[in-house]
């Protein structure tokens, strides 16, 4: 009996071990994107720091923003009673 419990157990040890190198070497998982949507940089194409914009979010409201600088790119940041949010 005691030889089945330990039969069982290094058999178990061994499936985790497997289990545990196919999620190493699958994909990595796709997390939801951090940061501004892809639609506040193209809202801001063609424009300069400081342009405003106005940007159709996802319940199909638009928005209004003004164009800033974020890291080499211009994002549209939403504007609260006439002043970008920070």
């Amino acid at each position: 009996m005691k030889e089945l419990v330990i039969k069982k157990i290094g058999q178990l040890i061994a499936i985790m071990i497997i289990f545990a190198a196919v999620l190493a070497l699958a994909d990595p998982i796709e997390w939801p994107h951090l940061g501004p949507p892809p639609k506040a940089f193209t809202a801001c194409e063609g424009k300069k720091s400081g342009d405003p914009v106005t940007v159709q979010i996802s319940n199909g409201r638009r928005i209004q923003a003004v164009c800033q600088p974020l890291h080499d790119q211009l994002v549209a940041v939403p504007v609260s009673n006439g002043v970008p949010a920070s």
